[in-house]
């Protein structure tokens, strides 16, 4: 779903044109197989789709994450997975109170659609916007799952205005 504009090899910066506005995250290198680290990916798919406004599908697949990701300035982004049974993003990685994903900066216009945020049974997952300002995010089907809590928190110094959740399922403690 991906037209090559100019490209190079790996490490190289490609520049790419969506098709009807959309990109697979799989044509962009994320690897669903439920062993692959794909924290470097997705952060670069994050920063790449902000800065082009171009929506991000994600194909059914366990996409594992092995690190917190760190994402600033987001704007005008779409996430969407097939269903939250099929497209899960994964933290893998372990320790007491391991972040997920922090958002910085200021932001907005954000939607996250039909995917599962699981983490690693030790751990939480949490979902920041710590030191940001972000307003107009929503969650729509999606589903969050720890076996300890689930954090959708912000820091105090964070403005965080007008966020959502609709058909969302929330399975563990909720802070």
């Amino acid at each position: 779903n991906l037209s090559v504009i100019y490209g190079g090899t790996s490490g190289h910066y490609w520049k790419l044109r969506p098709l009807n506005g959309w990109v697979s995250a799989t044509s962009l290198g994320m690897v669903g197989s439920g062993s692959t680290d794909n924290a470097t990916t997705f952060a670069s798919i994050l920063s790449l789709s902000s800065a082009s406004n171009w929506s991000v599908f994600l194909p059914a697949g366990t996409y594992n994450i092995g690190s917190m990701i760190t994402s600033d300035n987001l704007t005008n982004i779409t996430l969407r997975g097939v269903s939250p049974e099929k497209t899960i993003l994964y933290w893998t990685h372990s320790g007491s109170d391991v972040e997920g994903w922090r958002w910085t900066g200021t932001g907005g216009k954000i939607r996250i659609n039909n995917i599962a945020f699981k983490a690693n049974p030790a751990n939480d997952v949490r979902l920041f916007a710590q030191n940001g300002n972000y307003t107009d995010v929503i969650w729509n089907g999606c589903e969050f799952t720890s076996s300890d809590k689930i954090w959708y928190a912000w820091q105090s110094t964070s403005s965080v205005k007008n966020w959502g959740w609709e058909n969302c399922w929330f399975h563990g403690t909720t802070n």
